[in-house]
């Protein structure tokens, strides 16, 4: 997966959908879900000029990548932050 000359690691998640334009009409595409550091531990620098950077498939198609249930329910974290903050 390319990530340009100057990824930025941002955000919570990062989910990955590949297969999408090559899927027959019983399949589905496949999911990974990784945080900005599994991403960045994964990147990868092209050795010639420009030196872009990229993930590499076969680190991010792991299994482990494929579990939804990392994220957890959304709903949680507003509820627990909204308790801590005293809004309830």
């Amino acid at each position: 997966m390319p990530l340009g000359l100057r990824p930025h690691f941002l955000g919570d998640w990062w989910i990955i959908v590949t297969n999408v334009g090559n899927i027959a009409e019983n399949e589905n595409p496949e999911c990974f879900v990784l945080t900005p550091g599994e991403v960045k531990r994964g990147t990868v620098q092209d050795e010639g000029a420009p030196q872009a950077f990229w993930l590499p498939w076969d680190y991010y198609s792991k299994e482990r990548f494929k579990d939804w249930d990392r994220i957890g329910r959304g709903d949680a974290a507003v509820r627990n932050s909204v308790r801590v903050s005293g809004g309830e």
